[in-house]
């Protein structure tokens, strides 16, 4: 009985241990609330959701969107194929060019490519995964510097 007991209390203090790593892990992470803008410079992917007042990408990759309000039409120069797809994302494959778009209302971006060129302002959350750079400007005017997480890490850059 005294095992049983001694067991189950590893077993618990196993469990705070591994809860208060995730806790500093999240803590730790890069992220910003508040509306704001981010720049972006690298390979491997770069994507937003939220509310955007300005946005500019350019790259090689493939390039998904989804509007997810009203209708908003981006400006898109440059080659690639454009793929409408059923579920209301717009994929275009070989994408070697830019994509602009402004005051749109419940947008998703993602590229999924190499050299990266992002500006984006306004509310939101970003992810940028791979090998890059990025400046973020939260609206307190306070300026983060930082590099792009691993190509597997789940941590989300919030400006919202």
């Amino acid at each position: 009985m005294l095992q049983s007991l001694l067991k189950k209390k590893a077993v618990w203090i196993v469990m705070i241990l591994l809860g208060s790593l995730f806790v500093v892990t999240a803590v730790s992470a890069d992220t910003a609330t508040g509306t704001g803008w981010v720049e972006a410079h690298g390979s491997g992917v770069a994507g937003l959701k939220g509310n955007i007042d300005r946005l500019h990408i350019n790259g090689h990759g493939v390039l998904y969107y989804y509007d997810g309000g009203q209708t908003d039409t981006p400006h898109v120069t440059g080659v690639g194929r454009k793929i409408e797809l059923p579920n209301g994302w717009v994929k275009w494959v070989g994408f070697h060019g830019s994509f602009h778009l402004e005051d749109a209302d419940h947008v998703k971006v993602v590229l999924h490519g190499r050299d990266i060129d992002l500006y984006a302002s306004g509310t939101g959350s970003i992810w940028l995964r791979g090998h890059g750079t990025y400046t973020h400007g939260r609206a307190d005017g306070t300026i983060v510097h930082g590099l792009w997480s691993h190509p597997d890490s789940t941590d989300e850059m919030p400006l919202e």
